[in-house]
């Protein structure tokens, strides 16, 4: 998966055997240092006509929620990441992005559910969904007394206290 801004900008391509090797040829409108002779706009690696992706009706801004505006060199700055870093990234496919290579990202906040293990946030959605601790033991193959341990262990680290609150927690999350 390319996420880089000429995925997003430029309709790039991939040589069969060599993803890693991305080609990119700049014609129509559109910000470029460089652009293909006329007649070249066909990418050699699938013969798809390169391009703008917002010529063919999709734009980024209306697929990723973002997309590129302008460029200027007269200054550049450093990229400084910033204070605020309790995001969460989701990468999904969806049927809108079939056939492009581009996968839908959305962002959100941190939250304690979170910060649970693996088996811990299976622990915790087993037991919201109403699964005894013998239950939850034989659906998720652990013995007994750790379904009891990672049970006093979630409830604890998100400072809850029964089963309904655990519910209601991760439903938000």
């Amino acid at each position: 998966m390319y996420l880089g801004g000429n995925g997003y900008y430029w309709v790039t391509g991939t040589r069969k055997g060599e993803p890693a090797c991305i080609e990119v040829r700049k014609l129509e409108k559109g910000s470029r240092a460089w652009q293909a002779e006329p007649g070249g706009g066909f990418l050699a690696c699938t013969g798809q006509l390169s391009g703008l992706w917002r010529n063919r009706g999709r734009a980024p801004q209306e697929i990723g929620g973002l997309g590129f505006t302008a460029e200027s060199m007269a200054a550049s700055e450093p990229f400084e990441q910033m204070p605020d870093r309790d995001l969460v990234v989701t990468v999904e496919c969806t049927p809108r992005f079939q056939g492009m290579g581009l996968r839908r990202l959305t962002l959100r906040r941190l939250t304690q559910v979170d910060m649970l293990s693996r088996r811990k946030h299976e622990v915790a959605r087993a037991l919201s969904d109403g699964h005894s601790h013998k239950e939850v033991d034989h659906l998720l193959g652990l013995a007994p007394a750790t379904v009891g341990n990672q049970a006093q262990s979630i409830y604890q680290r998100l400072g809850l206290d029964n089963r309904a609150s655990l519910s209601a927690m991760l439903a938000r999350a």
